[in-house]
């Protein structure tokens, strides 16, 4: 299967390797600004991250974060708990998001948005409120530390001739895998959101995966 990158989709801070940082330097833990965009036909209507007004992408991020129970460090470099990128989008057939596809069947789309290298999954969630699903369509991201760490999703657009469309921006946190965060850390099969015919839900367990 190949795969299309949009090269104009950068990361918002650089931080050194950890083979370069000194000895008993904190790995700083990161937030990634995910996107998912599915759809029968047409373009995405939800904007992407880079997408967004610079500002208005900025302050939705900070408000997921705090939601989320840490600051984050924007990109002129203030102060945070953890360092805010946006990775490059993937492009397949009728997807485009920041999610690797993983297996794709007709409107069927198994993904998984990957923990970067030395990092592990900690806590993540959704916007809810400003993303967009079609009716019949089936929406589902749970963490998964089988294989390799990340955030599972099963997207279904479901049936009908009228247009189908699953939509939404995220904000995932990653720690250092051998830290002192990962204890605090969201257990494995955690399930971030649910969305179906019946509406959107964010977790039971953990409400604030519903970001706003």
């Amino acid at each position: 299967m190949r795969f299309g990158l949009w090269l104009s989709i950068g990361v918002l801070l650089i931080v050194p390797a950890q083979a370069d940082m000194p000895a008993g330097l904190r790995i700083m833990p990161r937030v990634y600004q995910e996107e998912f965009h599915l759809r029968s036909s047409g373009p995405p209507v939800v904007k992407g991250w880079m997408q967004e007004d610079p500002e208005a992408a900025a302050m939705l991020a900070a408000a997921g974060c705090q939601s989320l129970g840490f600051s984050c460090a924007d990109e002129e470099g203030d102060a945070g708990d953890v360092i805010r990128y946006v990775r490059p989008s993937v492009v397949s057939e009728r997807y485009r998001g920041t999610a690797l596809p993983v297996h794709l069947r007709g409107d069927r789309t198994y993904a998984k948005f990957l923990a970067p290298p030395g990092f592990v999954t900690c806590r993540a969630g959704i916007f809810l409120k400003d993303g967009a699903i079609s009716p019949g369509a089936t929406f589902a991201g749970s963490i998964q530390r089988s294989g390799r760490d990340g955030l599972a999703v099963y997207a279904d657009l479901g049936d009908g001739d009228e247009p189908r469309f699953i939509e939404f921006k995220l904000l995932i946190q990653y720690v250092a895998a051998a830290g002192a965060e990962r204890r605090t850390c969201w257990p494995d099969l955690t399930l971030v959101f649910l969305c179906r015919s019946s509406g959107c839900r964010a977790s039971p367990a953990y409400p604030e995966t519903d970001l706003r």
